[in-house]
């Protein structure tokens, strides 16, 4: 006699992350959960009170535009202090920076009066310099060759990590970080985010953390900032449990077939007796139905 054992795939299937995008909590609607545990006198109370303090429509666009300017005044003096650091840092490069090898017109005989040892030795020093220019300009075209191979790379990446997030309103928080950033401020977050797609549609998509990021204006500060913000996205992003064991009817390997003999001779003699009480314990202690 055959029977069928059950056999469990996949139990230990690692979870799978989920590509969906992750937002920040809104502060808002978090402020709006009412308390539970006030009394229905209470609560009509407050509600003619705050029906009562409710400022005209005219006070919030005050208070917006009031807002507005201040973002516009914080992101002046941002570019103000960007365009300071760039003429600091280039006047920096101009100080300490190592002069570079310049090559002179190839000497002739005639400069020295037909004197070879003279014109020897110049043109060995005129051939050494040729030498040193002609490797600083391969030097320079390499490192623009990374550096353009890196910055492609780098849009590519960025590039599929937008498509993944499988969002319709991705160009729309990239606008707004263009909007309120500034040109530093972004690169620092693209080039500092490990994931930017993600950062750039969750900053996108909360005005309040934009804001606060775009008053920032130290470079450290804000990188440190961004990876705050990374590691705040990381701990609310979920993951999709791990599936259900499947349940087959197939034969497991040879070790099990032992176990499978030992309950067709159990029912055999069950057949017999008519007592059946060692075939149920068999199956409960082996899991078998």
């Amino acid at each position: 006699m055959t029977t069928e054992t059950e056999v469990l795939h996949d139990a230990e299937a690692p979870a799978e992350e989920s590509n969906a995008p992750v937002l920040f909590e809104d502060d808002d609607a978090e402020d709006a959960q009412p308390e539970q545990d006030v009394s229905a006198e209470e609560s009509a109370e407050d509600a003619e009170a705050t029906s009562d303090a409710e400022p005209p429509e005219e006070d919030l666009q005050t208070k917006e535009t009031k807002r507005f300017s201040e973002m516009r005044k914080t992101l002046n003096g941002t570019l103000k202090d960007k365009k300071r650091l760039e003429r600091e840092l280039e006047e920096m490069r101009t100080r300490y920076a190592p002069p570079k090898p310049t090559l002179g017109p190839k000497p002739t005989l005639d400069q020295f009066d037909y004197d070879e040892n003279q014109f020897s030795a110049a043109y060995d020093e005129w051939a050494e310099q040729k030498r040193a220019v002609e490797a600083e300009e391969r030097n320079k075209q390499e490192a623009e060759r990374k550096e353009q191979e890196a910055l492609e790379a780098h849009k590519r990446a960025y590039s599929e990590r937008a498509r993944s997030l499988g969002v319709s309103d991705f160009s729309e928080a990239e606008q707004e970080i263009r909007d309120v950033l500034n040109p530093v401020q972004i690169g620092l977050l693209m080039k500092g985010a490990d994931d930017p797609a993600s950062l750039v549609y969750a900053l996108g998509k909360s005005s309040s953390r934009l804001f606060e990021a775009s008053k920032i204006t130290d470079p450290v500060k804000f990188t440190v900032h961004i990876a705050r913000l990374e590691t705040a996205l990381a701990a609310k992003r979920t993951t999709k449990p791990a599936p259900e064991p499947r349940v087959t009817s197939e034969r497991a390997a040879t070790g099990f077939s032992a176990s499978s003999n030992t309950l067709d001779r159990l029912r055999e003699e069950a057949a017999r007796t008519g007592d059946y009480t060692k075939v149920t314990a068999y199956k409960r202690q082996n899991n078998v139905r």
